[in-house]
């Protein structure tokens, strides 16, 4: 199926979330983290910061809220052809325990390429912004997806 680039004009829903705890503490020791700052809140006040932090790729889990809000539904790519081509943080703000996040996607680019072995190859750039409750971005978050010919 070819790239639907009416998803370049769509307007994704905002989504929201509250970072939780046990979720921080999951999401560290998935990654092998040892600084307690991610695993013991005494440890983590100890060091300044109001609760337990977030680390740093953790929004990434938070991408794929539903149907409505996730552009990687709606592009029309064949997924027996659909690669990751990458991952890209921008870290704003540090992420804790306890804060409501709110996060809208957006389709921010797509570029056709010739392949190297002929036929064209589809790149989307999608982007996701994170808010605090006060309206501040937090992190931005930028996934590019492929489209192989």
């Amino acid at each position: 199926m070819p790239f639907d680039k009416s998803v370049l004009d769509r307007n994704f829903k905002e989504f929201e979330f509250i970072v939780e705890t046990g979720k921080i503490r999951e999401y560290a020791k998935a990654l092998g983290l040892k600084d307690p700052v991610y695993t013991d809140v005494d440890a983590a006040k100890e060091a300044g910061y109001p609760n337990l932090v977030a680390p740093p790729t953790f929004t990434r889990q938070f991408w794929f809220d539903n149907d409505d809000n996730d552009p990687m539904r709606h592009l029309g790519f064949d997924l027996g052809k659909r690669l990751l081509g990458g991952y890209r943080f921008e870290y704003i703000k540090p992420i804790f325990a306890g804060m409501k996040l709110i996060g809208k996607n957006s389709v921010v680019s797509s570029e056709v390429k010739k392949g190297r072995k002929g036929g064209e190859m589809t790149f989307v750039v999608i982007k996701t912004e994170f808010r605090d409750e006060d309206g501040e971005i937090v992190q931005i978050d930028f996934r590019t997806l492929i489209e192989t010919g």
